[in-house]
């Protein structure tokens, strides 16, 4: 799916502002690919680039919530549980959870409420667009995205049948955010 970058920047410079509103220090320096990931990652779920971004933020899920909602595009759920801080389209979340109903729960169940109960679970990798259920899942292989030098942007684990595509989305996802040339990895490291 091809990225509007003046969306993406748009939408990630309000996560940016938000984020530094709630955490002292959110503008320093450290871990900055990290916190440039998280940013990413919000404007890549609210365009409906990638299915789910969830981080357990805790108590501070409600205030990020509070500083973050006016900014995000019309059909974006932005919730803040004990479950974490989730923002998706309902339009984009649902075909997964269809996939599996047995799995994901049936019918009369709302999509907020499944998502919430996944993620509650850690068993949100799928929603998260990472081509795996869990970190722990049988079988999966990690996935790093890096800069040229090495500062790692993510990692996840993903069924390594469709790891190559998931990493490649999710490189678009921060690439386009940071403006920069990203490169991934898939496999463990010898």
């Amino acid at each position: 799916m091809e990225r509007d970058p003046n969306l993406v920047s748009e939408i990630g410079q309000a996560a940016r502002a938000a984020f530094g509103k709630v955490f002292e220090g959110w503008h320093a320096e450290a871990d900055w690919a990290i916190k440039r990931t998280v940013e990413a990652q919000i404007a890549a779920a609210s365009l409906g680039y990638k299915p789910l971004y969830w981080d357990p933020w805790g108590r501070t899920s409600a205030r990020i919530r509070v500083e973050l909602h006016h900014s995000l595009p019309k059909g974006v759920i932005i919730d803040a549980t004990n479950a974490g801080l989730l923002i998706f389209r309902p339009s984009v979340v649902t075909p997964i959870l269809n996939s599996d109903p047995a799995f994901y729960g049936g019918p009369g169940r709302s999509v907020l409420k499944i998502v919430r109960h996944v993620s509650r679970l850690g068993v949100n990798g799928e929603l998260l667009g990472y081509g795996a259920r869990s970190i722990d899942a049988p079988g999966t292989v990690p996935v790093r995205i890096f800069n040229n030098a090495a500062e790692l942007f993510a990692f996840f684990m993903s069924d390594p049948n469709v790891a190559e595509h998931y990493a490649r989305e999710r490189l678009l996802d921060i690439a386009t955010y940071v403006n920069e040339d990203l490169s991934y990895s898939i496999g463990f490291v010898v």
